[in-house]
């Protein structure tokens, strides 16, 4: 289905769906940029939703992968050139509706004519194509057909009835019960999208060269040319490189890391690999071609095919979840040679994307964003990119955690996520070139050398603008507040002071900012930003509408920042005045109690990404606030209402249903309703002592009482007094922690008389709790069984 856009002449674009196991809607479009007169600095978005059957907008079922919603209906996702929605297919929408967002000098909505939005009936064009059809043939490449092929594969039978060679560890004595020649390892996976298959077998074992023959099985006009784009890797997940010589029927891609073989009538293409530097595995894409278009094919999954080449490598394919997901991170911080800031955020993004987030995942990106944010990882190692594509993956990466978190169901894997964004800056796509033209203006207005043109040479000047133009990140934000101090002080150790109380870097941290897209035009043999400065007051109020920019693009994470970024988005203007009396009164003991209704009013709004970052950072707020507090001073009514407000801080936090029906009963045994404990008047009456808070308690059929948290004082008295309000069973009241969780329970009769002696009476044995993570533990008959991992608290 072709389009057009509302007084756009040249700019137009097409939508075409490919049904099969995954519904994906791929709409394209084009001209856009010429319409509009932009430069290069343009982001596009597509703004859709799903159509329902009364006409309005209406949320999808799932979000497609790269997807993000943006409100309670629509939902974005980026479109430079084109973009894919993929539903499976028993939650594909029967219709979605769209415009088109640009980014690019202000905002560009782009509508059908007569300034209506686009409708796309899903139905009826997955009815119109073949179900499996390519999205490349549109009619002009001929019907699509599975390519025919021989029955047998002459290649592959002589690699395995090839004789090993007369060097090869195969031939000599055999080993009893051991075949020798070669061996045959088969392996396949489908095409995204559900349309086709591609299959292969690996032939090892001569002693000479590794035979890998791939087999593609894809409906295609006649026409068209199908392509493997593949790449050698060390071990399954790594970078991609070329073959350590080059293999028969390929030709180099010409990025120096993909290789390029046609398949022999879009069906099959084998390679051969010496065996001596054969690489670990190869992975690979599909590229198809025909007169009318072009397509890049993946995995059903949306990554690479990846193929064990040599047997040591085997085992690497064939990983689960979350042994993929931790692969992935270790390849890439430990063993990739061009890693930086930007691809961790890319990578970071890919599997927040998906429609449904593990623990392991979760867990492995909390871990690595929070090690990277700590500096405990690099974030320069010899690989550039633009200010604009880290301002824009900043802006994209924030969006998605707030989808992510909103979607997720697990309250262990929504904790791990919530770690994650105090890690990740708000980021602002809209100053990324600003960046750029900035530092270049401010050199050029005062006359400060650049490259070959003369000027005044201040070799910190020089090299910080070449990191800002191949390296830029929020590290900068710390920089340029350190050249201010120097600014105003003349002395250079005020800048790397201020550095490293800002941001934690080191005089040796920023001599290695030299990584990547440094040049030494001075001559002067610096290295990275681990120079002085030449002390230039003149620039002082120039630099100090730069650090704004920086600040807008890859800061905006205070608490400040994040109460003006939340403006209009609120729930209500009550919550807007909330927050900011919040911010005032920070500090205060007193604002516990603010942060706790505040937080309660953002609940709705948590969807949105800057209302999650408030979120975030209200809580952090909170712990700080709390831990400063002094216990020790507190009263016995302090510290049970101090214990009520960090219980309903972390229920904010955790959405646990558990943890909601723990504290109503905490509720109801501090006030004493429905029939429950008054935990007041036990305690006095029992000389016990309340360190952390009883949780819950139900008085009923089976007579226990249930903690979270640790009682303290006269365990002893509290238990005989709590058996003395069940009816005095002659049963045992036994003692068992499992996960921070205290149980009582009525069990035997030797275990409660020891229970409800003094300490003395009971032969000196006393009845010590811990708190036990991850092991339950027992006490019985005044002894402690099993094992307390934690101190005693």
């Amino acid at each position: 289905m072709d389009f057009h856009f509302d007084g756009l002449g040249e700019a137009s674009g097409r939508v075409e769906v490919i049904a099969g196991d995954l519904v994906s809607i791929k709409v394209q479009v084009r001209g856009i940029r010429r319409s509009l007169h932009l430069g290069n600095d343009v982001g596009c978005e597509l703004h859709w939703a799903c159509l329902d059957e009364a006409g309005g907008w209406s949320a999808p079922l799932v979000q497609p992968p790269g997807s993000r919603a943006v409100d309670p209906v629509a939902s974005r996702i980026e479109c430079k050139f084109d973009a894919v929605l993929a539903f499976p297919k028993d939650k594909a929408p029967k219709a979605i509706v769209f415009v088109v967002l640009v980014h690019g000098g202000g905002e560009h909505w782009l509508k059908a004519p007569g300034q209506q939005d686009f409708v796309v009936k899903v139905d009826e064009l997955a009815q119109q194509a073949p179900p499996a059809a390519m999205a490349i043939a549109g009619g002009a490449g001929g019907p699509s057909r599975v390519a025919e092929r021989a029955a047998e594969w002459p290649e592959m039978q002589a690699a395995l009835a090839a004789k090993p060679a007369a060097d090869s560890p195969a031939k000599g004595k055999k080993k009893k019960g051991v075949k020798s020649g070669p061996t045959a390892t088969k392996g396949g996976a489908d095409v995204e999208g559900g349309m086709g298959k591609v299959e292969w077998t690996t032939v090892r074992g001569d002693g000479v060269s590794i035979y890998v023959f791939v087999e593609a099985r894809l409906p295609l006009p006649e026409g068209a040319k199908l392509f493997l784009h593949l790449g050698c890797q060390a071990s399954a997940g790594s970078e991609w490189e070329l073959p350590a010589e080059p293999l028969e029927g390929t030709v180099p891609f010409g990025d120096g890391k993909a290789t390029r073989a046609e398949l022999l009538g879009q069906a099959r293409i084998a390679l051969r690999f010496p065996e001596k530097t054969a690489p670990g595995a190869i992975a690979f894409v599909l590229y198809a071609a025909t007169a009318s278009g072009e397509q890049w094919l993946k995995s059903s999954g949306g990554g690479d095919f990846c193929i064990a080449i040599t047997e040591g490598a085997a085992a690497t394919v064939a990983m689960g979840p979350g042994e993929e997901v931790a692969k992935a991170f270790c390849d890439a911080e430990t063993k990739y040679s061009h890693w930086s800031q930007f691809q961790r955020y890319c990578l970071v993004k890919d599997y927040m994307s998906k429609p449904e987030l593990s623990q392991a995942e979760a867990a492995w990106i909390a871990c690595d964003l929070r090690l990277a944010n700590a500096k405990a990882l690099e974030w320069y190692r010899q690989r550039g990119y633009q200010p604009k594509d880290m301002a824009h993956v900043q802006e994209a990466l924030g969006g998605v955690l707030a989808t992510c978190v909103a979607n997720v169901k697990t309250p262990i894997v929504r904790a791990l996520l919530r770690m994650c964004v105090l890690a990740c800056p708000r980021g602002n796509a809209s100053g990324g070139d600003a960046i750029r033209h900035g530092i270049l203006n401010i050199m050029r207005n005062h006359g400060i050398r650049e490259g070959h043109r003369p000027g005044i040479e201040c070799k910190f000047i020089e090299q910080w603008h070449q990191k800002l133009h191949t390296n830029s990140a929020p590290d900068d934000i710390a920089i340029c507040e350190g050249y201010l101090a120097f600014l105003g002080s003349g002395n250079p150790d005020d800048l790397f002071r201020t550095v490293w109380e800002r941001a934690g870097i080191t005089r040796e941290d920023l001599a290695k900012m030299a990584g990547c897209g440094f040049k030494d035009h001075t001559k002067s043999g610096a290295k990275g930003l681990n120079v002085n400065p030449v002390h230039l007051p003149q620039l002082y109020n120039d630099m100090q509408g730069y650090l704004g920019l920086l600040k807008h693009v890859h800061g905006g994470s205070g608490l400040f920042e994040l109460c003006e970024a939340c403006k209009g988005q609120f729930p209500d203007h009550s919550a807007e005045c909330l927050a900011f009396e919040v911010f005032h009164e920070r500090d205060s003991p007193f604002v516990l109690g603010k942060i706790l209704d505040l937080r309660g009013k953002l609940e709705s709004a948590l969807w949105k990404r800057d209302i999650l970052m408030l979120d975030v950072q209200l809580e952090d707020q909170f712990r700080m606030v709390a831990e400063r507090s002094d216990w020790g001073g507190m009263g016995r009514d302090d510290l049970i209402n101090t214990l009520i407000c960090m219980l309903r801080d972390l229920r904010l936090s955790r959405r646990d249903a558990s943890l909601d029906q723990g504290l109503d009963l905490l509720l109801r045994l501090l006030l004493g309703l429905e029939g429950g404990l008054c935990l007041r008047r036990l305690l006095c009456l029992h000389g016990g002592e309340l360190r952390s808070g009883l949780l819950r308690v139900d008085i009923g059929e089976t007579h226990r009482l249930l903690f979270r948290g640790l009682v303290g004082g006269r365990v002893g008295h509290l238990v005989a007094g709590l058996h003395d309000v069940v009816g005095r069973r002659r049963r045992d009241l036994g003692v068992a922690i499992c996960d921070a969780h205290v149980r009582l329970d009525l069990v035997d009769a030797d275990a409660d008389l020891l229970l409800r002696l003094p300490p003395a009476a009971a032969g000196g044995r006393r009845c010590g709790l811990r708190r036990s993570v991850g092991s339950d533990l027992v006490v019985r008959r005044g002894r402690r069984c099993g094992s307390g991992l934690d101190a005693i608290l």
